[in-house]
């Protein structure tokens, strides 16, 4: 690695290693931020809805390394998190989704003689 270079994982690695600095995640978990997994299962959700809450701006999250792992901020309030206009709705620990209704119309198919199915 040379002056000008562009930094790749192993030149960070080894940077990190030579110095006896530790990786950006340690400090964070020391800090207090959680885990998507750890996160799901304090809030009894699945981890497919931290990430949705991540991507509304509803958890506040930052990522941790170049392998894309998120870390995150514990809620102080629960409720505010399924408030408003989310289409996920929290009851109780359990999470359901409300689907608009929609009208299903019997297929007909010409070829089979207009036989629907």
């Amino acid at each position: 690695m040379g002056a000008g270079d562009a930094f790749d994982t192993a030149n960070v690695q080894w940077d990190r290693f030579s110095a006896k600095l530790k990786s950006l995640k340690k400090p964070l978990l020391e800090a207090g931020m959680l885990t998507k997994k750890e996160l799901s299962a304090r809030l009894g959700v699945s981890r497919t809805t931290i990430g949705k809450l991540r991507t509304q701006g509803r958890i506040k999250a930052r990522i941790c390394n170049d392998a894309g792992e998120w870390l995150y901020w514990p809620p102080k309030d629960r409720s505010s998190l399924f408030s408003g206009g989310s289409r996920i709705a929290a009851v109780g620990m359990e999470i359901t989704r409300n689907y608009p209704t929609q009208q299903v119309r019997p297929r007909v198919f010409p070829k089979l003689g207009g036989q629907i199915a």
